[in-house]
């Protein structure tokens, strides 16, 4: 019988798991301490981004091209990975190894499950937060470092405008400059040097971009895209993924993109300004056609928004360039794969040139072709029936005609639309989220892409609504006219 006296069994933690414990603490405790001193001294935040984290991954991408080991599709170094096992298995089996002792005294079975939470959140850390949350959250805007009087300004919508004519007039100079096939194919080699040489030229004047680039790269070819058709390139801790199936211009944009992410410019908006003043600052032709395009496409999708009337002229003088010239890389710019039909995804858009750059006869072929797929026709956006289509008014009007769509719909007329793409200035499988970011009435598209970007940190990053309307992708427009007013282009 136990006395009233008798004293509980004194419980002894294994050192093991004392250490780990520790460890894992420091590191929570050393991640706060950072994200705090970033979210209030931003003197800090730059310090940090320009000179830790340039250290930081310079190392991580040099060991990951040593020592990798892939889980799945990711790549995770040993060195990491044996840290935390050890962790892992001096924590956990000092917990359950006394498993009983976890039903007699309530203190204990307490700390060990503190001990455990502890153990995940150093996991979660370890693996997550130091190259996203502090990182995407709380590094500071690349535009306040480098341009920051432009960053604080309000642009009209005629700098939208100027920059946007800019832009199409630098594509259409550029691309009869590039060197090609037979088939209209810009012509390349060691595209990959050429995205790390453009990024090592202007590394002087953004310090970020110094240091280690990984230099393997694989091919998407087991990706599955029907899950995200955008996806065109990932960074691992060792390797680039790419999927080389883009014209050269896109591939190389990509290329840069990524490499982008590896010095720690995580943001996607931001890698894609990167990519850009990689591009316009190069020696090289197809740099700077690269560049300039993906410029022009992101300035287009703002400016439809805007002027749809307006933005329309200008991509059909960029296209022109693809009818006249068979260059394939515009013939190709907003034209999604249609090999594959894109899970979840109900219905098919499809955008015609003006009415009247079509014979009649083909645009009834088109609606016989398409007419059990309860199609619906569109006529500068205003839905109409098929024989107003053929109405003597509509002639300069744009024709845009949906589809219903489904797994069984897509087989069906998918080698139809790869035979007729020239027909199309895109071809869309429309899927939930898609417009995701860049949806909105004009009056919001004016204030989004003319006002300043505005700030986020450590504390504010827990409101993901917000965040993730500062950090889509369609704010690299207003990124990327910054960075243009910032160089003093001169525009007519």
């Amino acid at each position: 019988m136990k006395k009233k006296n008798d004293k509980p069994e004194k419980i002894k933690y294994n050192n093991s798991a004392k250490i780990a414990l520790i460890i894992c603490i420091i590191i929570i405790v050393i991640n706060i301490i950072i994200a705090l001193l970033g979210a209030f001294i931003p003197t800090f935040q730059l310090q940090y981004w320009e000179n830790v984290d340039l250290y930081y991954y310079s190392i991580k991408y040099a060991l990951g091209q040593l020592f990798q080991i892939r889980i799945c599709n990711y790549i995770v170094t040993p060195f990491f990975l044996l840290i935390i096992t050890i962790m892992g298995v001096a924590i956990l089996y000092d917990a359950f190894s006394q498993s009983k002792k976890l039903t007699k005294n309530k203190k204990y079975s307490l700390v060990n499950k503190i001990r455990i939470i502890l153990f995940i959140l150093i996991t979660i850390f370890g693996v997550n937060t130091i190259d996203y949350m502090l990182i995407e959250y709380n590094n500071p805007k690349i535009d306040t470092i480098y341009f920051e009087e432009q960053s604080n300004k309000v642009y009209y919508v005629e700098d939208l405008e100027k920059y946007f004519y800019y832009l199409e007039n630098k594509v259409i100079e550029l691309s009869h400059k590039q060197n090609r096939d037979e088939n209209g194919k810009i012509k390349y080699n060691n595209i990959e040097d050429i995205a790390v040489t453009d990024l090592k030229k202007i590394s002087s004047d953004y310090k970020i971009l110094k240091g280690y680039y990984p230099t393997k790269y694989y091919k998407f070819n087991d990706y599955d895209f029907s899950i995200d058709p955008s996806m065109y390139g990932v960074t691992n801790t060792d390797s680039i993924g790419i999927n080389y199936e883009q014209e050269t211009p896109q591939l190389l944009n990509t290329i840069t993109h990524e490499l982008c992410h590896t010095r720690g410019i995580v943001r996607e908006n931001e890698a894609v300004l990167c990519s850009v003043i990689a591009g316009i600052e190069s020696n090289n032709e197809l740099s700077k056609y690269a560049a300039y395009l993906e410029a022009y496409s992101r300035f287009s999708d703002a400016y439809s928004l805007i002027d749809v009337d307006k933005s329309r002229e200008s991509e059909e003088r960029i296209f022109e360039l693809c009818h006249n010239n068979n260059y394939q890389e515009i013939c190709n710019l907003y034209r999604k794969d249609t090999r594959i039909y894109v899970k979840g995804s109900k219905s098919i858009e499809l955008q015609l040139f003006k009415i009247g750059t079509y014979d009649s006869n083909y645009l009834k072929e088109l609606f016989n072709k398409l007419d059990k797929y309860n199609i619906k026709v569109y006529v500068d956006d205003k839905k109409i029936s098929k024989e107003e289509v053929f109405n003597t008014n509509n002639t300069d009007k744009y024709l845009k005609i949906k589809i219903k769509n489904s797994k069984e719909i897509y087989s069906e007329i998918k080698d139809y639309l790869d035979n007729n793409k020239e027909k199309f200035i895109y071809i869309k499988e429309i899927y939930d989220g898609m417009y995701e970011g860049v949806d909105m009435s004009k009056e919001k598209a004016i204030k989004y892409y003319t006002s300043p970007i505005p700030n986020s940190n450590f504390i504010t990053s827990f409101n993901q609504k917000d965040m993730q309307e500062i950090f889509d992708y369609s704010r690299a427009t207003r990124l990327i006219m910054e960075y243009l007013n910032h160089k003093n282009i001169n525009i007519n």
